[in-house]
């Protein structure tokens, strides 16, 4: 089972030096060697391999004393600001070492306290105002003491050997480290993209050399089907010639048959059944006329009675020519069924394509009863190299 790493922040960073470090007496599950970035990381999400990150560096690159350099030893860190995470990479990407962060901090925290010091207005001095921390600090040093003040005040005065620092060599080693990192990581990235393209570029090629065969091959069958149809066309074969005679010559009959035997029934069947429903539905209308009429009568309403029955009898009538309708669409139906079987038009057209197909004349070759021709059924087939066209 893969170890799963917490989330890296400086809560468990303290002050060592003028450096933040992992705080020590913390368990493995509370503070370990190695946690895992936060989402949107811009320091070191983008450097550090599968987003894990001793927590050491983490602590070194990303906290900050809370003081800056005056900050206390095993004080709590704090998380570099959003304009801070921006000044502590370079232009490639890779962390630097964020200590001229604190110098600016400690400069502040000093400049705010001075502010914060409430002096007298009875005893400011104007001249005295003028005059720098330290001469005001060697005019009130005793005579005893100012032979060390100056002894002191030398090797303050005196500039430290950056070179020598093994913080600054530390710090810079660290620097490289972190930048080595980074470029083996962009060349690992190039190096998986360079694989992507080759392959990309292989599987393109191997398409592109299976489209130009392919291409090939079509041009290959297009040049067999005109060779082989260059020649002038020959006559039809003879029975081809036989079907196409007896097709013509039975074509009126089977329109014939078509038309009486299935269309005209078809077409009288179905003016039949429409003519039988209207009078069906207007013999039911007839039916309720009387009985309404019926009604009426009992009523003593005779005059609604009998315009009533006349509207009955009206429907009807046209009930009764519905019917007669419907029987005469029904008759012609029959009708047209039975002359199709008196004419016999399928007989006639099976008569008419026999007699077409003997009038035809048989090739010479039946006529001689000759074996088959054995080239009959030949194709070309393309030569090589590839004819010009």
């Amino acid at each position: 089972m893969p170890y799963i790493y917490r989330y890296v922040s400086c809560t468990f960073a303290l002050v060592t030096g003028v450096k933040c470090g992992p705080a020590e007496g913390h368990s493995r599950e509370v503070c370990a060697e190695q946690c895992q970035t936060t989402p949107g990381d811009e320091v070191l999400g983008l450097v550090a391999r599968d987003q894990v990150v001793d927590y050491a560096r983490f602590c070194f690159y990303e906290c900050k004393p809370p003081s800056g350099l005056t900050s206390s030893l095993n004080s709590q860190c704090l998380a570099l600001a959003a304009d801070e995470t921006k000044q502590v990479i370079d232009a490639d990407g890779n962390p630097v070492d964020p200590a001229f962060l604190y110098e600016h901090e400690s400069q502040a925290l000093a400049l705010a306290k001075e502010g914060d010091e409430e002096v007298d207005p009875e005893d400011a001095d104007p001249t005295r105002a003028k005059q720098t921390p330290k001469d005001s600090a060697v005019e009130k040093a005793p005579p005893e003491t100012e032979g060390i003040e100056d002894t002191d005040s030398a090797a303050a005065d005196e500039i430290p050997d950056v070179e020598s620092d093994p913080l600054v060599a530390a710090s810079r080693a660290r620097d490289a480290a972190w930048q080595a990192e980074g470029s083996a990581a962009k060349a690992a990235r190039a190096a998986r993209k360079s694989v992507e393209a080759l392959k990309a570029g292989r599987n393109e090629t191997w398409l592109k050399a299976m489209s130009q065969a392919d291409k090939a091959l079509n041009f290959m069958k297009q040049t067999d089907t005109r060779l082989a149809t260059a020649h002038v066309e020959g006559p039809k074969p003879w029975r081809i010639q036989a079907a196409e005679a007896a097709r013509a010559a039975a074509q009126p009959y089977l329109e014939a048959q078509a038309h009486f035997g299935e269309t005209l029934p078809s077409l009288d069947r179905q003016a039949s059944m429409q003519a039988s429903k209207a009078a069906k539905e207007l013999q039911a209308k007839a039916d309720e006329l009387k009985t309404k009429a019926a009604v009426l009568r009992r009523r003593g309403q005779d005059t609604s009675a009998d315009l009533t029955e006349q509207f009955a009898a009206q429907t009807a009538r046209q009930a009764a020519a519905k019917e007669k309708a419907a029987a005469q669409w029904l008759a012609a139906a029959h009708s047209s069924e039975e002359k199709a079987r008196d004419e016999r038009y399928l007989e006639n057209a099976q008569a008419a394509a026999q007699q077409a197909a003997q009038q035809l004349k048989l090739p010479q070759r039946y006529q001689l009863a000759l074996a088959p021709d054995p080239l009959r059924h030949w194709a070309p087939t393309a030569s090589y190299p590839l004819p010009s066209l």
